[in-house]
């Protein structure tokens, strides 16, 4: 408990931190998952406080005044993006995205990872995306996903590819499809543990969109993944009682379970500075196996793949904005609560080796409040931010959710400094269990880091979990202990 209370009362007075909107290159979105992978904080290219032009504005919720004063540029046309990162526990990574001009395909982006933490584990990782219009007007986007991973009586490779056509609006003589998404794919997976071979083939199906016809307005969602048939449906009740909006009466269904929900919306502007916003969105969704790969390199899969449906996704928040001033002040604050029940949510359990989990498809009951403070002054920002997690698996006597920490304390600060920017993390975890239901020590993380920006281009240095404290992915894998990352990136 002393030593809660002093990393507390040290996260506090830390107050350095930093919460910066950057400019980020394409990410691959995966869905809710209880597999969560874990990323050092760090500095990331081309703030809009030394580079104003080709950066997205900050969010702000609907009618929160955007007192930011954001100097006008005449915007200059890029073509791509390159990174490149080593650090000492033995990892790469890089990524690459070219758009190119006047040419049928209008983005190529490519990223790989490589990780081997110990001599017996090895992890590679490849992931291609080429996007355009091959015929015309019929955009598509081609997903390459591959990886091969080893460990002790372990191997596996996984391959998977995906052909994705999506637009805005397709008219039909009878009736109008909005945000349409047709997605054919095929995935391959190959596992050896032991002496045991584990060969499988899927062809994956994914179709989604809104049909409007008169007084008809309803969305579908049918996914086909892994060879698991799941299907969503959400008419639309035209009933708006007080500030409610968007109510849908939703039926998500598979093999397993059939399941009703309610979609809906409440938005209330509380002042010129606060909004509250409730909303309800019932979800199907799919986690291919390369996705679950990111959040663990080394697990196990098996036939029991399941679809994910979660039809309580309740989320309610407070936020305000503030005018800024040129003193240190509070300019965004939130108070925010995610509450959900997950239905066949993914989480790792003992596999048949050890140090290779094994993924179960389980319920998973939580309710997630942060509160999260923004302050700035100048060339200074600090984000505080306070995470209480409760995840419990109601079919088996409300056990913990693994690899949860109850509470989470966040402090980030950034200061620029001309071309240099200087960076501060503190992530500390709290009351944190493993797949076993074991206690696992509190963790006190911090990170130094610093970059170096000229022009298009950037060299950046992050010492990371500078007091060693074990971080857990899974309590059978390497922990991630003190490390140095280097990197450069460059615009073009």
């Amino acid at each position: 408990m002393k030593r809660f209370i002093i990393a507390l009362i040290s996260s506090l007075l830390f107050c350095m931190l930093q919460a910066q909107t950057q400019t980020l290159p394409d990410i691959r979105v995966i869905g809710n998952s209880d597999l969560k992978t874990y990323l050092y904080k760090r500095s990331l290219l081309f703030s809009p406080l030394t580079n104003s032009t080709d950066s997205l504005p900050v969010f702000i919720p609907m009618g929160l005044r955007d007192s930011t004063d954001v100097k006008k540029a005449t915007p200059k046309p890029r073509l791509g993006y390159l990174q490149f990162e080593a650090n000492a526990g033995f990892g790469l990574n890089s990524y690459f995205s070219f758009y190119p001009r006047d040419s049928g395909f209008h983005n190529i982006s490519h990223h790989m990872n490589l990780r081997a933490p110990e001599v017996n584990l090895l992890s590679f990782q490849n992931h291609l995306v080429i996007g355009g219009d091959m015929i015309p007007q019929l955009p598509v986007v081609f997903k390459f996903d591959h990886a091969n991973t080893k460990a002790k009586d372990y191997k596996g490779s996984y391959f998977e590819t995906e052909l994705t056509h999506h637009r805005a609006t397709l008219d039909l003589d009878f009736v109008q499809l909005n945000e349409l998404l047709l997605s054919f794919g095929f995935t391959n997976l190959r596992q050896k543990i032991r002496f045991d071979n584990y060969n499988r083939d899927y062809i994956d199906f994914h179709t989604r969109a809104r049909i409007l016809r008169s007084n008809l307005d309803i969305k579908t969602n049918v996914i086909c993944q892994a060879g698991e048939v799941g299907v969503g449906l959400a008419p639309l009740i035209n009933w708006e009682p007080g500030s409610f909006s968007q109510i849908r009466f939703h039926i998500l269904a598979d093999a397993y379970r059939v399941i009703p929900s309610l979609e809906f919306n409440v938005r209330h502007q509380l002042s010129d500075s606060g909004v509250i916003s409730i909303s309800n969105t019932p979800l199907i969704e799919s986690h291919s196996f390369t996705s679950l790969l990111e959040g663990s390199q080394w697990i196990q899969f098996s036939d029991a793949h399941k679809l994910q449906k979660s039809p309580i996704n309740l989320n309610t928040s407070l936020d305000y904005r503030f005018p800024l001033t040129s003193s240190f002040s509070l300019n965004k604050m939130s108070i925010s609560n995610k509450t959900m029940y997950d239905v066949h949510s993914p989480v790792l359990a003992t596999g048949a080796t050890y140090g290779v989990p094994l993924v179960q498809f389980v319920d998973v009951a939580s309710s997630q409040t942060s509160f999260l403070a923004f302050f700035k002054m100048r060339d200074f920002s600090l984000l505080q931010e306070l995470c209480v997690d409760l995840a419990y698996l109601p079919n088996q006597s409300m056990h913990r959710v693994g690899y949860r920490p109850i509470l989470k304390l966040e402090t980030n600060l950034d200061y620029y400094a001309n071309d240099w920017v200087f960076s501060i993390d503190v992530i500390q975890d709290y009351f944190t269990k493993d797949h076993t239901g074991r206690n696992l020590s509190e963790s006190i993380n911090g990170n130094l880091g610093v970059e170096y920006r000229k022009g298009d281009s950037s060299l950046y240095a992050i010492a990371a979990n500078i007091f060693n404290h074990r971080q857990w992915a899974f309590s059978e894998h390497p922990s991630y202990k003190r490390n140095i990352f280097m990197g450069a990136k460059h615009r073009f």
